[in-house]
This record gives C-alpha cells, sequence and structure tokens, in this order.
C-alpha cells in the first residue's frame, strides 16, 4: 500500500516498482544465496542504524521505538541517522551509542554540488561503521536505497509504502490509522523488540542546560510567583500557523487575567515574527527567539514554564516530551497521527472534512471553513484556562 497523497508520483513509484522488481528478481537468479536473507533477522545484532532524518517532532516520535531496540539489543552499537537541527536532542540518552547528521536532499533543498559532497561523507561514515541491520523508521525509498541498500548493510527492515520492496531484506505491511510512534514501533518490533505501549518520548537534559535556563530567567527579571506562559507562533507550513492576532487576544488576556508573562519563542528565522506578536501584546510579552544555544536549552525553558500553547510543530512535541503543560491547536494534519504523546497536553480542534488536509498543507481547498480559521480565540482559551485550573493557578483581581 502506497502512502502517497498525489496520484502522480504513486503511479511514478509503482512503475519503478515493477522495473526494479524485474531486475532483483534477475539478481537473485543469478545469486540465490541472497534469498537467504529474505524476510530474517540477524540473530544479535552488533551494529544498528536507524533512520529518521527529517523533522524535528518526527525525531522525538521516535524516541519510544529506540528504547525499545535497546532494550531489546543492550549491547548493541545502536547509531541514530537524524537531521542536524534534531541531532543535538539525542545527546545524554542513554539508549543511543551514536549518531550520524545528514540533511537528505530529497527534504532539505541543496545545490547538487553540496548534496553530493555531503552524500559522499555520509556514504563514507554509513560503510565505515561496519552496520549489521539498518532500520528506516519512514518507509521512504530514497532513504532506503541511497542509505541502506547501495552501502551494503545486509539487514533492511522497513515499510515499503513509497516503493522499493526489493530492497528490503525484511518488508512490513503498511497499516493504515496509526499514530507515527506507533509505525516507528512496528519497525524495531520487527527487528525483535518487545511493543511495550507508547510511552512518552524522553529528552535528556542536563545540569548545565538546566543552569543556562535559570540564569536566562533570572537576567529576565522573570517573578518565579507569577506564571510563565511560552507561545510558539511558527510552524515550518503557513497553514499550519494560528493567526497572530488571536495569539495577541490570548496574550493579552492571560498577562490581564493571569498577571502571566508570555514568553514567545521561536527559531532565529522566526525572530521577527516573535517580534511582531511581542509588539501585539505589549506589556508582559517579551521574544526570546533564537536565543538559545541548542534545542536541549529550549527544552529545559519550556520545562520551565507553566504552559506552552502552540500548533503542531516539533517545538509541540519538544514542549510535551518535558511534560509541560501543553496546548495544542490543532490544524490540517491527522491529529490521531501526528498528537504529542505527553500526558498533560489538550488538544483543541473543529472537526473539518478534509482533515488531513487534501491540500498537503500547503494550499487551503477550502478557505472559506479553513480549520484553524475557524478556531476562535474563546475555544483556545477554554483549554488554556482549563490547564491553568489544573496547575491550581486562577485568575487574579484586577
Amino acid at each position: 500500500m502506497y502512502k502517497f497523497v498525489n496520484k502522480k508520483t504513486a503511479v511514478v513509484v509503482f512503475i519503478v516498482d515493477i522495473l526494479g522488481s524485474l531486475a532483483f528478481f534477475l539478481l537473485y537468479a543469478l545469486m540465490p544465496w541472497r534469498l537467504r536473507r529474505r524476510g530474517k533477522v540477524p540473530s544479535d545484532p552488533k551494529s544498528i542504524l536507524v533512520i529518521r532524518a527529517d523533522y524535528i517532532g518526527d525525531v522525538i516520535l521516535a524516541l519510544p521505538a529506540i528504547e525499545a531496540l535497546k532494550k531489546k539489543y543492550p549491547d548493541a552499537k545502536i547509531t541514530f541517522l537524524t537531521s542536524a537541527k534534531a541531532k543535538d536532542l539525542l545527546t545524554g540518552n542513554p539508549f543511543i551509542d551514536n549518531t550520524l547528521a545528514y540533511d537528505p536532499p530529497w527534504f532539505f533543498k541543496r545545490p547538487l554540488k553540496l548534496a553530493i559532497l555531503e552524500y559522499a561523507l555520509i556514504f563514507k561514515q554509513i560503510r565505515g561503521n561496519g552496520f549489521s541491520l539498518a532500520l528506516d523508521l519512514r518507509g521512504d525509498m530514497r532513504n532506503i536505497f541511497f542509505l541502506t541498500f547501495l552501502t551494503g548493510i545486509p539487514y533492511r527492515i522497513s515499510f515499503a509504502s513509497s516503493g522499493g520492496w526489493y530492497l528490503l531484506t525484511k518488508v512490513l505491511k503498511y497499516p493504515p490509522g496509526l499514530h507515527e510512534a506507533q509505525y516507528h514501533m512496528e519497525v524495531v518490533k520487527a527487528a525483535g523488540a518487545i511493543d511495550t505501549g507508547i510511552n512518552p518520548p524522553r529528552i535528556f537534559i542536563s545540569p548545565g542546560e538546566e543552569a543556562f535556563v535559570q540564569e536566562f530567567l533570572k537576567s529576565n527579571g522573570l517573578n518565579r510567583n507569577e506564571p510563565l506562559i511560552a507561545f510558539h507562533p511558527g510552524a515550518r507550513k503557513k497553514l499550519k500557523q494560528w493567526p497572530l492576532e488571536n495569539y495577541a487576544a490570548l496574550g493579552r488576556t492571560l498577562r490581564d487575567d493571569y498577571k502571566a508573562h508570555i514568553a514567545i519563542t521561536g527559531s532565529a528565522d522566526e525572530a521577527g515574527l516573535a517580534k511582531d506578536l511581542s509588539n501585539m501584546i505589549g506589556a508582559g510579552a517579551f521574544s526570546c527567539a533564537g536565543k538559545f544555544p541548542s534545542l536541549k536549552h529550549l527544552a529545559a525553558f519550556y520545562k520551565s514554564c507553566a504552559l506552552y500553547v502552540g500548533c503542531s510543530t516539533g517545538p509541540t512535541h519538544l514542549a510535551s516530551a518535558v511534560g509541560a503543560p501543553t496546548v495544542v491547536i490543532c490544524g490540517p494534519e491527522s491529529v490521531e497521527r501526528w498528537a504529542p504523546l505527553g500526558e498533560n497536553s489538550v488538544l483543541v480542534k473543529k472537526e473539518v472534512p478534509c482533515r488531513p488536509c487534501v491540500g498537503r498543507e500547503d494550499v487551503c481547498l477550502f478557505p472559506e471553513s479553513n480549520c484553524l480559521k475557524i478556531l476562535t480565540l474563546d475555544d483556545v482559551l477554554q483549554a488554556v484556562r482549563t490547564q491553568l485550573s489544573r496547575l491550581n493557578i486562577t485568575p487574579q483581581p484586577q
């Protein structure tokens, strides 16, 4: 089963699969001993490569599966190949022995020359590690071909949901309707891991990162007796962003009713957006976009907040993973597939027939009933008040 929304892409992959299958049937006819690996897993793999080389939220949702894999093979060296932005999230994780950073040009646009140089480097690194088993958690034919097959890893497990079943030694059926973390778990289960349920991912924050945040709070004069609430208004795709004026109205209400400080987070590229929102809220709001040295410092900051509010994006998963009470403003994404795993998350959404987005989260085909524009201030404020009341944070006398 292909998971493509675009029918043209599915047709192209189907044709490639037919040609690839014919080529590999010929290969197996000439080298039949290769068939011995089909459907099998090494009984005691010494070195395992796990691939999820794309976005921050995806990597966070892969962490429970990595933990299950390490518990199955405690003596194996587990290497996580991930994107450069997500790599620092993995430092200090006792279930990961090594990390490789790579931004595949099929996910992250690159000039051709740079893409070739970077691929040559990662190819050499993978070959040099002598992996006996590779798990591609995404089920992407390009990952499978370039990062596991061409690099000569003998056992390769993944879904064939984007084609390339013949490149794998163990092919998994792609069951629709699962949470993304469960898809990851299905892959490691096929490698022998025990599915103990999808537990919240864990980010291992160091004392130094905690100390940095405490100094940051002190230097900004934040009163620990007044609630600190983080807003993250940005997203990789603009269609997933709740209108900025709604965030501003929400921030002013929380400042006036709860005497809350509003911290607006974002990457350095989102500093302008964060500054605009800070100005729209006025007193009590400040931008800290781009001010944290790493994602783990940002995680430590979220951990210190009374509440986090944001859309379905990487920092939302990060805040949830460190236990921050979270309000998720759900947009065009599949809520069932991408909801944060933290126990303190409240999802705010309006049911629309086009979710998950039939426009692939790029263009809204139904602007008159846009899933985020019809989410009102009162809808989100009600969820925020619910979370604050659970923390015994109540409105203050005017």
